[in-house]
């Protein structure tokens, strides 16, 4: 109980200073902008306006959430110790792998705060257009949150080897290979006529997240529904994931010499 005390002192504490940055709040009204412009195209009968509304809004949140990811973890510890007021708390027989499940924490609850605010604007111009709650759309957005924590979690251990600015354009590498991972990769290992190259796009797609499962896009921009094992086995393969990198982020946290 006094862990968990403790991991959520230092969740609430990094919750509070991500609010305060400002990249966050400009990202945040941009993508909001972007929802509601599509409102804008009245010329296109209502069903279409529908799916264009569904296809640009989960983009843009997809987008802001990939932004999130990167901006809330790549700088969330290491500016911590860059200013020294992580060695305070650490002096107070602190675990660092809970100081780190704490700021990762306080990041994802800023992330989940920010996902809300779009996916109730989303949801409620969706429900103008609709005439009803959209409980797929939201159900989609809950995986969306799920991707988001993947891709911090990962942001967070890079942080602890890197700089924060090589942090951050490794976790976007991430991200983006992550999307193109079935698509792309894959397709790329049975062209590839080098072995050696071969067998490195074989160990990047092992180690790389599949993070395009985590999208239901075309799914619910067509109304098509997504059989409910599918998606428990994504929820489960992404909590799992979380948890595996953020082991990984304590151990090597507490073999870092500060």
């Amino acid at each position: 109980m006094h862990r968990l005390r403790q991991i959520l002192a230092i969740a609430r504490v990094a919750y509070l200073e991500n609010l305060r940055k400002q990249v966050l709040q400009v990202t945040l009204i941009l993508t909001i902008a972007a929802i509601g412009s599509t409102t804008l195209l009245s010329f296109f009968d209502v069903g279409v306006q529908i799916k264009i509304l569904k296809d640009l809004s989960l983009a843009a949140i997809l987008f802001c959430g990939g932004v999130l990811a990167v901006v809330l973890s790549a700088g969330n510890i290491p500016g911590e110790i860059l200013s020294h007021t992580a060695y305070p708390v650490l002096a107070r027989a602190v675990r660092r792998s809970d100081y780190v499940l704490g700021r990762y924490l306080g990041a994802m609850a800023t992330a989940t705060l920010c996902m809300v605010l779009l996916a109730a604007v989303f949801l409620g111009i969706l429900a103008v257009y609709q005439k009803t709650f959209d409980w797929a759309v939201a159900l989609g957005m809950l995986f969306i949150l799920i991707e988001v924590a993947v891709v911090a979690a990962i942001g967070t251990l890079f942080s602890l080897f890197v700089s924060p600015l090589v942090a951050g354009t490794l976790t976007i590498g991430v991200f983006i290979l992550g999307q193109i991972k079935i698509s792309y990769l894959h397709g790329a290992i049975e062209r590839s006529a080098s072995p050696a190259g071969s067998l490195l796009l074989k160990g990047l797609y092992a180690v790389l997240p599949n993070l395009d499962c985590f999208s239901f896009k075309d799914a619910l921009v067509h109304n098509i529904a997504v059989p409910a094992s599918y998606m428990a086995i994504v929820a489960l393969y992404g909590l799992v994931y979380c948890a595996f990198i953020l082991s990984a982020s304590g151990i090597a946290f507490a073999r870092r010499d500060l």
